[in-house]
């Protein structure tokens, strides 16, 4: 995946895994090189928590929701 030219904004990315989990994919960690190489403000974090996207039910995350806000406010 490719950003545009002159992207400029601050990426936060986030992978869910479970908690013994500490480093990030080899293909994510790829990309998150590729974009630190492009310039690109680019942080990524594993994430303790369900594969809330392989279910049918609701699956709550607090620790995806904690990592999101604490990516948020590291922008302000």
């Amino acid at each position: 995946m490719s950003l545009p030219p002159g992207f400029g904004a601050p990426v936060a990315l986030f992978e869910l895994g479970p908690p013994e989990r500490t480093e990030l994919s080899p293909a994510l960690r790829v990309l998150t090189e590729r974009w630190s190489g492009a310039n690109v403000s680019v942080r990524a974090v594993c994430v303790a928590g369900p594969a809330f996207w392989q279910t049918q039910e609701i699956e709550l995350c607090p620790a995806l929701i904690d990592a999101s806000v604490a990516a948020l406010g590291d922008l302000a």
